[in-house]
């Protein structure tokens, strides 16, 4: 399987052969976006993905090798954007909740956890997003872990936090009773903004601290059921 990968303003081509995106993607897109500006179109299974600010490291850390078909690329593709928000936030320093693109919305009754105080670090030395993965798919609902890098000294094992988020797409045609509606960003009946948006956490309290291994020159991180 191949894909494509397009950056927008000095164009930029590059192809590849693994089914997700890959570190140095992600060091080439890192570098250029710190520069210019970069706006970039990732092609896979057939589907566009726009990979660009706000919030550019979390749609990079978004793992895409478990999406098998094309139906839930389209999906993750029209949710990418509220993903990469709900993470962001997840994991925010601030101690002002930013939750300003959570309001007028179904997301703004849900309490979301932010991994960074809960999982004891201190706030000035922060954590960073190593990966969204374990992805669960359905046309109105999306599930999936997010695994957070910890500060760690040289020589031992890496530790990631991890929790686990979900969204809905919320109905366009509320009071009519018709169907689930796509992410239009439309004011609804009931006042809220239709689209995906997040939904809470599966689980009463985070997965938490996970414990990587050395397997075959890779340090690897265990995925939780």
């Amino acid at each position: 399987m191949t894909s494509s990968l397009q950056c927008r303003s000095n164009t930029v081509t590059v192809a590849k052969t693994a089914p997700y995106l890959g570190a140095s993607k992600y060091l080439m897109l890192a570098v250029l976006s710190s520069s210019i500006g970069v706006y970039a179109s990732e092609v896979f299974n057939g589907i566009p993905l726009e990979i660009a600010p706000p919030f550019l490291h979390e749609k990079l850390a978004m793992q895409l090798h478990d999406v098998i078909t094309p139906q839930h690329t389209q999906i993750i593709a029209q949710a990418m954007a509220r993903i990469a928000a709900t993470v962001n936030e997840a994991h925010s320093a601030s101690l002002q909740e930013r939750s300003a693109w959570r309001q007028n919305t179904p997301a703004q009754n849900f309490p979301l956890r932010n991994a960074l105080f809960a999982s004891g670090v201190d706030r000035h030395a922060g954590i960073a997003v190593k990966q969204i993965h374990h992805w669960k798919i359905s046309p109105h609902h999306i599930q999936f872990d997010v695994d957070y890098y910890l500060p760690s000294r040289v020589g031992h094992a890496p530790e990631i936090y991890r929790d686990r988020y979900a969204l809905t797409l919320t109905e366009s045609n509320v009071g009519a009773g018709k169907g689930i509606g796509k992410s239009t960003g439309k004011s609804t009946g009931t006042g809220f903004v239709s689209g995906w948006h997040f939904s809470g956490h599966p689980q009463d309290t985070p997965i938490g601290k996970v414990t990587c291994q050395f397997v075959n020159a890779l340090w690897v991180c265990p995925i939780t059921p």
